[in-house]
């Protein structure tokens, strides 16, 4: 079932974007391989990504079991939860 286990990472490119992003939020379905990639510009911007991710796969969605596999620091997850 798609959706049950979604694989998260925060990436921090060597060079600037012609936006100024340095850094990109990437999730993954497990099961449909289906990504999603966000720019962001500072790493206080990653909370607003997974809180979106959550209510999208929640409410529109409706997904029930959500397993996610963290990659990065757990202060991260710490502020998601908060």
């Amino acid at each position: 079932m798609s959706f049950d286990i979604l694989h998260n990472d925060l990436w921090t490119s060597p060079i600037l974007s012609s936006s100024g992003h340095q850094y990109y939020v990437l999730f993954l379905d497990d099961s449909s391989d289906f990504l999603w990639i966000f720019p962001i510009s500072n790493k206080s911007q990653v909370s607003m990504f997974f809180s979106w991710i959550f209510f999208l796969l929640i409410f529109c969605l409706f997904v029930s079991t959500l397993c996610w596999m963290w990659r990065f620091a757990p202060k991260f997850l710490l502020t998601f939860l908060a």
